[in-house]
């Protein structure tokens, strides 16, 4: 048992033994073919790193043989860059000899000039001396000969002198003006002529409505039997009056008028009372809520109408509330012209002028068409209308140019440019337009009958003429019962005095005229 098992153990030992052998061999088997294949890498990497070295080495070389190749062409552009400027600086030598020959025969020409030169002013002040020397000898001489003193011959020549050109100046001022005068007329009319042959006006005057009808005799009895009028007129703020019944005898209708106030605030107050008479009574408060809706309404409207007068007339820049002072013309007559219409045709007139006539087409029509926004608020503002669209026009924005011409139409202002003269022409043009204004013969009468006592009340007055249809009184005052320092406190007395007698649209314009004259006979 023993020998088996000292053989098994044996065996065992054989074969462990063989195993590691061979795994000996094995070991050094893969070591050899490790260094074998370390040293093919080894030999790869030399020959890679030869080859590398080789190309770096060809790369050096065309490197070199390139910049070898920039710095002999640098080297060569240099060397006729150095030619051309060692020729350039020969050249600006030459220019240099040259330009210093010239200047030095320039400066001894000047030389030359300068001696002549001061040879000249020596005998300038030798010659200058010796015509002072004669002078004065003849001067001597001549006020010896006349007997009169050096100082009174030249103030005597000065005299003279001045007194004949001061003749020769007005008489050519006497002849220009003749001529200005003479040419000044034919040019005008021709202005004239050509502006109104473009001008066609394509609407027509409304006629203001200034009545409520009343249904019956009973219920204007008991409008009148109340003081619901009063009312009516405080509520209203519009200055407008209630005044008599007029009876159309056509159709025996009853009509309540309302006359004077402001426009606007006058039509509230009649489109108001309408819708109130309608249902045969009144009831104030009904009244107010009516009237403050018609004006609202009104307003609105007159908003539009100013809007719809810029845009025709393609003005720009115009304020709003000008628009709707423009606007407020509508309700606003002077002798049965609508004013809103009058305003607008000033505008279009006065643009045309001032387009003939070489001025700014666009300022003229702006001052057309704010000349008379004072019309819509004169009644509550004292002053000529005139002055207050002028005013007006300044406190919204216009220029000052714009505001004085407005100002001067009705010479409040007086100003005498080109743009005032066209604004009065238009304005002339548009109010004594046959049709445009209806002066009624009888108020028209009463009018110059009130003008006329109204004067005849100062003493010292004369001859009085009524002119331009009641716009202009003159007056001839006697010098022995009136001073020359009274004639403005006169002059207003009389417009007070008219103001308070006579009921007239617009402005009245009082001139006096006081002589003095001497007479003697031989």
């Amino acid at each position: 048992m023993s020998i088996y098992m000292v053989a098994a153990a044996a065996a065992l030992i054989f074969g462990l033994l063989c195993i590691w052998l061979f795994n000996k061999i094995r070991c050094l088997q893969v070591v050899s073919e490790a260094k074998q294949q370390k040293q093919s890498m080894m030999n790869a990497a030399k020959k890679h790193a030869a080859s590398r070295v080789e190309m770096e080495k060809i790369r050096a070389d065309r490197s070199l043989l390139l910049e070898k190749d920039d710095l002999e062409s640098e080297v060569e552009d240099r060397q006729a860059a150095a030619e051309n400027s060692q020729q350039d600086f020969q050249l600006q030598e030459k220019y240099e000899k040259e330009h210093q020959e010239r200047i030095n025969k320039l400066v001894r020409k000047n030389n030359e000039l300068e001696a002549k030169s001061k040879t000249a002013i020596d005998r300038s002040k030798a010659a200058e001396g010796s015509y002072k020397d004669i002078s004065s000898q003849y001067t001597k001489k001549l006020a010896e000969l006349s007997g009169l003193e050096l100082a009174s011959v030249k103030e005597n020549l000065t005299e003279k002198i001045i007194e004949d050109r001061s003749h020769a100046i007005v008489k050519t001022n006497k002849i220009r003006n003749d001529e200005l005068e003479k040419n000044s007329k034919k040019i005008a009319k021709r202005f004239i002529s050509k502006t109104l042959a473009r001008y066609k006006p394509n609407f027509y005057w409304p006629k203001a409505v200034n009545q409520v009808p009343i249904a019956s005799r009973d219920f204007y009895d008991s409008l009148f039997e109340n003081p619901v009028l009063e009312q009516i007129k405080d509520i209203t703020e519009s200055g407008a009056e209630l005044s008599e019944i007029n009876e159309n005898y056509s159709n025996q209708t009853l009509y309540l008028k309302l006359s004077g106030g402001m426009g606007i605030k006058k039509e509230a107050a009649r489109l108001a009372l309408t819708k109130q008479f309608k249902q045969k009574q009144i009831d104030i408060k009904k009244f107010e809520e009516l009237y403050h809706i018609e004006f609202a309404r009104l307003n609105e409207v007159a908003l539009k109408m100013g809007r719809k007068a810029v845009i025709d007339l393609k003005i720009k820049g115009i304020h709003p509330e000008l628009q709707r002072m423009v606007g407020h013309l509508n309700w606003r007559t002077s002798y049965r012209q609508n004013q809103y219409l009058h305003t607008f045709e000033v505008a279009k007139l006065a643009g045309m002028l001032a387009e003939e006539i070489g001025e700014d087409p666009e300022a003229a029509k702006r001052c057309g068409l704010l000349h008379d926004i004072g019309k819509s608020i004169d009644y509550r503002i004292d002053g000529g209308h005139a002055v207050i669209s002028g005013d007006y026009a300044d406190r919204f924005g216009e220029d000052q140019v714009i505001c004085d011409t407005v100002m001067s139409h009705h010479n409040e202002l007086v100003i005498e440019t080109p743009m005032a003269f066209v604004l009065k022409t238009a304005d002339t043009w548009s109010g004594a337009r046959p049709g445009a204004r209806v002066n009624l013969e009888e108020g028209y009468q009463i009018r110059l009958s009130g003008i006329n006592e109204s004067v005849r009340e100062f003493k010292g007055t004369g001859k009085i003429e009524i002119m331009h249809g009641g716009r202009e009184v003159h007056v001839d005052v006697d010098h022995r019962k009136v001073k020359e320092a009274d004639l403005d406190k006169l002059a207003k007395d009389i417009a007070r005095k008219i103001e308070e007698n006579v009921a007239f649209p617009g402005q009245i314009k009082v001139l006096l005229n006081r002589r003095y004259e001497s007479t003697a006979v031989a």
